[in-house]
């Protein structure tokens, strides 16, 4: 097994451990589920000796118990391994075994003490600031929670307010990160193959890791769905399942009939109450649970917003690529999954795939944008600071991609517009329209148009464009030149045993 692109992070991890002499070190790692955190620890405490442990959702004493037994395999000279009593406990012996010589510890899944002792954090303050510049405890602290991360780190009125002097966070692969991982395996698919896969399994390492295991860099779209998914015991075939039973109680129904509807494109709120067949009033407490307390699902807004409180065009979208496939293709023939109809559930997805891709496209074209804003061809495009990417819309109309600087006061508007033949100068006209409705908003600000297309326009409407001082792209042209800018033949890869 590889481990792609986090060199500096496992480099910072090791420094840290290397310093901790004299003094205690507090790290906090970040990071969303899938992103590779557990690989990272693991690949840490084989150059480094340490304890690692899993916070679970069942009792303190249960889990307390567990703790006391999993320490006594460890050898601390002149130290006897208690059953702890409490958190507290805990916490002061691993100060204590500290006193005279660095130890590791590794505490992962950090924020499910929120849900079986809150008190704990406050247990853990009193011994961080006890004993911790009197000892040689380098403790990391795992989580997948964001809202977490903030309400207890960020917040001045949370007993963990600071405690950290070390931060870390790991984010998913980029696009040019995925295609460097095939290159870097010898694959033959071309960049529009990588960005299909992309569309479906985002950049999460898990996903790549399986590619890695089951051998499929130079598989089709379809094989690898097939090898990963569609088959019994597949790797990924119950896993969503699994989880979503785990996660939820009661409304199970309610929850996963939301998600179904985002995931087929009702992203407004009265459009999901409407498909899902309850009241808008009674749809806020389950979009507050998946988006706030699972984060399943995330609430954007447009660009321009000012005050998202007062916002009501919030739109929602599932957060993770593979879980908005599964809950747009998979978990509305469920029975079908169950029943082993595998192949008959290829052909209907076959069928919807390229309309799906082309959906998902805005979403990679902005964080491009996002991402790349220091490569030539982004520079060419929008030669300026970018402070801001987006989308705008109201009732009716939509741009998909906006990109703002506020120091140039310049603002970039982006559509697709994929079909298979050249656009025309009605399809220009058309497409354009969208553009000049939203013709008030950064009303003192240059404006540029961009129309992205599949096979470009005919002479009649690159006059046209001319004349409306419309730029237009291929889509092809943009992946295949931004992997140009991008991509690092060169990226280092970290050989690890699994």
């Amino acid at each position: 097994m590889k481990i792609y692109f986090r060199e500096n992070q496992l480099a910072y991890l090791n420094q840290i451990a290397a310093n901790t002499v004299g003094h205690s070190n507090f790290t906090l790692l970040v990071g969303k589920r899938k992103v590779g955190k557990t690989t990272l620890i693991k690949q840490f405490l084989r150059a480094n000796a340490g304890a690692y442990f899993t916070i679970s959702n069942k009792s303190s004493f249960l889990q307390l118990q567990d703790i006391s037994e999993y320490l006594k395999s460890y050898t601390f000279p002149d130290s006897f391994i208690p059953n702890f009593q409490s958190w507290g406990n805990f916490f002061e012996f691993l100060f204590y075994i500290a006193r005279n010589r660095p130890v590791n510890v590794v505490i992962d899944e950090f924020h499910n003490f929120e849900l079986i002792e809150p008190e704990a954090f406050d247990e853990l303050r009193r011994a961080w600031d006890t004993h911790s510049k009197n000892s040689m405890l380098n403790l990391i602290v795992v989580t997948s929670n964001i809202d977490f991360m903030k309400r207890k780190f960020d917040s001045e009125d949370s007993p963990l307010f600071r405690i950290n002097n070390h931060f870390i966070k790991l984010t998913p692969f980029r696009l040019s990160d995925v295609i460097v991982i095939f290159r870097k395996n010898n694959s033959k698919l071309t960049t529009s193959q990588i960005i299909e896969l992309y569309t479906i399994f985002g950049g999460l390492p898990k996903y790549y890791f399986l590619i890695e295991r089951h051998q499929l860099w130079n598989k089709d779209l379809e094989t690898i769905l097939k090898e990963l998914v569609f088959v019994d015991f597949a790797p990924l075939a119950y896993e969503l399942k699994e989880l979503l039973i785990n996660d939820f109680t009661r409304g199970n129904k309610i929850y996963l009939s939301i998600l179904q509807a985002i995931a087929a494109g009702f992203t407004k709120m009265s459009d999901i109450a409407k498909t899902v067949n309850i009241p808008v009033t009674n749809l806020t407490k389950y979009l507050y649970e998946l988006e706030k307390k699972k984060r399943l699902i995330e609430r954007q807004l447009p660009v321009n917003t000012s005050d998202d409180t007062k916002s009501k065009f919030g739109r929602y979208f599932i957060r993770n690529y593979f879980e908005n496939f599964w809950f747009r293709f998979i978990q509305p023939d469920i029975i079908n999954f169950e029943m082993g109809e595998y192949d008959k559930m290829l052909v209907t997805i076959g069928e919807k795939l390229e309309e799906y891709v082309n959906s998902r496209l805005g979403i990679f074209i902005r964080e491009i944008f996002h991402d790349y804003q220091k490569s030539p061809y982004i520079q060419y495009l929008f030669p300026f600071e970018i402070t801001k990417v987006g989308s705008v819309w109201n009732r009716k109309d939509t741009i998909e991609i906006v990109v703002v600087s506020e120091p140039a006061k310049a603002v970039l508007y982006a559509n697709l517009v994929l079909q298979e033949e050249p656009l025309n100068k009605y399809d220009v006209n058309l497409a354009s329209t969208q553009f000049f409705k939203f013709k008030n908003l950064y009303s003192n600000y240059s404006k540029r148009y961009l129309l992205i297309t599949r096979n470009g326009v005919d002479e009649g409407a690159e006059a046209f464009c001319k004349q409306k001082n419309l730029s237009t792209i291929d889509i092809n042209v943009f992946f295949e030149a931004l992997v140009n800018d991008t991509v690092d033949t060169d990226a280092q890869i970290i050989e690890i045993i699994v």
